[in-house]
């Protein structure tokens, strides 16, 4: 996250994997570092950059003032009331931050794999489509012309 301290760096991931915490076989969004993992196709713009930083900012400054401790410090129960209180206070940002944390995660080609999701697009290459069957319209085309009035 060249954008981002160490200390951001490390905040952002532990709010990663309370968005989307590791279950089961299948990581957490945290786990996967989606700012700076390979697998995951994600361009972070400079208007996103400013979301995350400002997000980051509102945690610090909600975790002090509802527990005066650190978020990376709480135990998850207390992650997930401030990132409540955060979405509450703040939708549209929250909003932002889910967003980049989902787009990252489920670019992620292990994350796919593991919830066994295709790991390319649908299109171009995806589902075969059978011949178009004239007869599938049938009805409609022997109703003729209709206009609205």
């Amino acid at each position: 996250m060249f954008f981002l301290h160490t200390s951001q760096s490390r905040l952002f991931l532990q709010i990663a994997n309370s968005i989307i915490p590791p279950r089961d076989n299948i990581p957490g969004a945290g786990d996967i570092n989606i700012l700076n993992h390979q697998e995951c196709d994600i361009d972070i713009t400079p208007k996103q950059e400013k979301y995350i930083i400002e997000f980051l900012d509102k945690t610090i400054k909600t975790s002090f003032d509802l527990f005066e401790s650190q978020f990376e410090d709480l135990i998850e129960t207390n992650k997930i009331q401030i990132l409540k209180k955060i979405e509450s206070n703040n939708p549209n940002l929250f909003n932002s931050m889910i967003q980049i944390v989902y787009s990252g995660y489920y670019s992620d080609s292990n994350v796919l794999k593991a919830k066994q999701l295709p790991v390319k697009a649908f299109q171009p290459d995806g589902f075969e489509m059978n011949p178009f069957e004239k007869s599938s319209v049938k009805k409609v085309l022997t109703r003729g012309k209709k206009y609205r009035g």
